[in-house]
């Protein structure tokens, strides 16, 4: 389990550390009279105390919200300055973290919340609403929604909040929303499937889905036992790339890449040896938001795997197993060179699909059920000669 309290700390060190080594750049003194300057990492100049609340406000913003956890990651590169005291301030290097669309939104979340927080805190303290800020009448402007709020404030709300995020994501910890219940029920989806006999289990493979509509559909390798009443991705039989998302699901699902648009057309590799799957949308390698090209890895390959895809209601898509290499559209920009081979290479007849189709079934319902009563009526009717 992730260390909360591990998390927090961790946080609040970062942004000293960051004080102090912004401080030593500007020429600032780091003493006033005989108190040491405060933690301003959140803008604010507050003490050590305040920081450590707000950093504990956005942990637990995070949890109610988001999933995190732990991935071993190397210690990024440090800066050196070292005071006279022997003391070296060590932030983290974030140049090069990057956040996500849906850690922005979490950013967004979180400005939300720290807002109504501090609101709330102020009314309860005795302060209303002024046009202009009044510390005698305790008014106070910003006493507003959110979403009233001037950009100048917002900006500087989500700034410090984002600067919390990437620290989270520096130290290593990968940020995720939850999987969302959709709307589109299973009974709207309709899955199609290689022939189980056609399994994988060896060599590196090939194949591409042209999205015809760009909406709501999932294409990537399966296991032979992937049920028709499971969505991709939900369970451990599929390994999908969700364009329509831009998502990738395997017992739950990570952001990917990034959404397809109508006519894209999304290639699907599977190394059988290294045992890792790649996909490409139009040709170019889609990554992960650790920079990697790797979109799953390390699995287990001794039940083979199969072409697989699912399509919502009223999509359209297109799956090409390349019977005809030609065929393929961005097989040599990526692909070939790399020595992977169409799935459908030298086969003679076309290969055998199949897919789901839900149908009411009846059975008899017993007398004593514990559930159905079951009632008979019996007519007669008078019949006129």
């Amino acid at each position: 389990m992730v260390s909360l309290h591990k998390i927090n700390t961790q946080c609040t060190s970062n942004y000293h550390h960051h004080h102090i080594k912004n401080t030593c750049e500007a020429n600032k003194p780091l003493v006033h009279g005989n108190k040491l300057s405060g933690c301003k990492a959140w803008g604010r100049g507050l003490s050590a105390p305040q920081c450590r609340q707000n950093a504990s406000w956005c942990l637990r913003s995070c949890i109610l919200c988001f999933h995190l956890h732990p991935l071993p990651l190397p210690r990024l590169p440090l800066c050196s300055y070292v005071m006279s005291n022997g003391y070296k301030p060590a932030p983290l290097d974030l140049s090069d973290v990057k956040l996500n669309a849906g850690q922005e939104v979490l950013v967004d979340k979180l400005a939300e919340n720290a807002h109504n927080v501090w609101a709330k805190d102020r009314i309860k303290q005795g302060w209303t609403y002024g046009i202009q800020q009044d510390l005698k009448s305790r008014r106070n402007p910003r006493l507003v929604p959110y979403a009233l709020l001037d950009e100048r404030t917002k900006k500087s709300n989500r700034d410090s909040l984002r600067e919390a995020i990437r620290t989270m994501v520096g130290y290593g910890y990968d940020i995720d929303p939850p999987d969302q219940e959709d709307d589109q029920s299973i009974e709207t989806i309709r899955f199609f499937r290689v022939e189980q006999t056609y399994a994988l289990k060896t060599g590196k493979w090939y194949f591409e889905f042209e999205a015809l509509s760009g909406g709501d559909m999932r294409v990537g390798w399966a296991r032979p036992g992937c049920r028709p009443d499971v969505e991709l991705g939900s369970d451990d039989q599929a390994f999908v790339f969700d364009g329509y998302r831009g998502r990738r699901l395997h017992a739950g699902s990570r952001y990917f890449g990034h959404p397809w648009k109508k006519g894209d057309v999304v290639g699907c590799m599977i190394n059988m040896e290294d045992k890792s799957m790649i996909f490409t949308l139009n040709g170019e390698l889609l990554i992960t938001n650790k920079g990697s090209e790797l979109c799953f890895a390390d699995f287990e390959t001794e039940d083979g795997f199969i072409p697989v895809c699912s399509l919502g209601m009223s999509q359209i898509g297109r799956m090409n197993l390349g019977k005809d290499a030609s065929t393929f559209k961005y097989y040599t920009m990526c692909g070939l060179q790399e020595g992977f081979e169409p799935f459908a290479v030298n086969m003679n007849r076309e290969i055998t699909m199949w897919f789901s189709k839900r149908l009411p079934t009846f059975v008899n319902v017993p007398p004593e059920h514990m559930h159905i009563e079951v009632e008979t009526h019996f007519h007669y009717y008078r019949l006129l000669f």
